[in-house]
């Protein structure tokens, strides 16, 4: 099969190319955290400005490093690099500088301050809020899992280092109250439970946005974005990638004698077809009207051509619901590899798109896979 998780399965990792198309991806993720960052770096910048007070050059220096980490971040992802692992990297580092900032108060001789801070704690929430752009409820439940840890060991590190139970003597923050702090991982938990609901809610919004609503395919503006990344992949690797153009065989026909239901039917037919024919990682859209479109990744040509040659055997021999048992329906279909008949996916598109004519041209109910009829009048 070819179709995407259902958004209802909410622990599979989100898909790539319906981010690209909603959300920008891990590179919207990366620049949003790098503007974050900047921010937060001119809070101490402005308070040293009219304060003096040892923890300010705690919280510039700790900005600065998360500022100077997300634009290493955001540079590599602009050079290609694609991990897997960068949506936990990024907000584990997110939740962790903010422990490293609370542990330097306590170090610098301010654990009340570490205790109570009113201001960089805060950067908590922020950061777990903040897993939502990455449509991820593992990255949602990771990170604020690991600023719950890291939280209540700092708080257990500083209760038994020093007295904290005793008003501050420099008066940057008051004693520590135990109520308070449970207050605080109840926040945390909150806030994990909100990120979870809205990249539940944004899921669905973003599966709808990239599904065809008749077939349940995925459509032609999720095909696009998803194309492109394996075209690259494609090109990067060496590795073979085939794509197929079909287009059902005098559909106006079926629609006219039988009405346009019918037709809807027929159309889910096939789309059935080719769902059960293709594997997860190949991928299958539809193009628009009567046209569908396969993509058969890490595929030879050769294999390409014979699974589809199976499909359009099988699809003639479908019953389409509804309709006279003897009625079948048929495509033609054009098709273009890579390496070989283009130098990028707009190309192998076209290439296909003409060999769909020729086939079309030919007497239909067939599949194109060179360019050897030269003779063929295209109309």
């Amino acid at each position: 099969m070819s179709a995407r998780p259902h958004p209802s399965s909410l622990f599979a990792p989100p898909d790539r190319a319906a981010l690209e198309i909603g959300a920008g991806g891990e590179k919207f993720v990366a620049r949003t955290r790098l503007i974050f960052f900047g921010v937060i770096w001119l809070i101490p910048a402005a308070m040293m400005l009219g304060e003096s007070r040892v923890d300010l050059p705690v919280s510039l220096v700790a900005a600065s490093i998360a500022v100077i980490v997300s634009s290493l971040f955001l540079s590599a992802l602009r050079q290609g690099w694609s991990v897997r692992a960068m949506p936990f990297l990024t907000s584990g580092f997110d939740v962790t500088i903010v422990s490293v900032t609370l542990a330097s108060f306590a170090l610098i001789g301010r654990p009340h301050l570490a205790v109570n801070s009113m201001v960089v704690w805060e950067i908590y929430i922020l950061a777990i809020v903040a897993t939502v752009l990455r449509f991820d409820v593992r990255v949602c439940l990771f990170a604020g899992a690991l600023a719950i840890v890291q939280y209540i060991a700092l708080i257990t590190w500083i209760t038994m280092t020093w007295d904290v139970y005793t008003p501050d003597p420099a008066q940057l923050a008051g004693r520590l109250s135990w109520p308070v702090q449970a207050a605080r991982v109840l926040l945390m938990a909150a806030a994990v439970v909100l990120s979870i609901a809205a990249v539940a809610r944004s899921r669905r919004l973003m599966y709808l946005s990239g599904t065809d609503p008749l077939t349940g395919l995925p459509s032609r503006m999720y095909f696009g974005e998803r194309f492109r990344a394996e075209f690259a992949r494609a090109r990067h690797t060496g590795k073979p990638l085939v794509v197929a153009l079909l287009d059902l065989d005098l559909f106006k026909k079926l629609n006219d004698e039988w009405g346009h239901d019918a037709g809807d039917s027929a159309l889910r037919v096939v789309a059935d077809v080719l769902r059960n024919a293709t594997r997860v990682s190949d991928l299958t859209a539809r193009w628009g009207g009567e046209e569908f479109v396969v993509v058969f990744v890490e595929t030879p040509f050769t294999d390409a051509a014979a699974r589809l040659e199976r499909i359009r055997t099988e699809l003639a021999a479908t019953e389409l619901p509804g309709l006279d048992p003897a009625m079948r329906i048929t495509f033609s279909a054009g098709v273009a590899r890579h390496p070989g008949d283009g130098a990028d996916e707009h190309d192998l598109i076209a290439v296909a798109d003409r060999r769909l004519l020729q086939a079309k041209a030919l007497g239909r109910n067939r599949v194109v896979h060179d360019d050897e009829e030269r003779g063929v009048r295209l109309a």
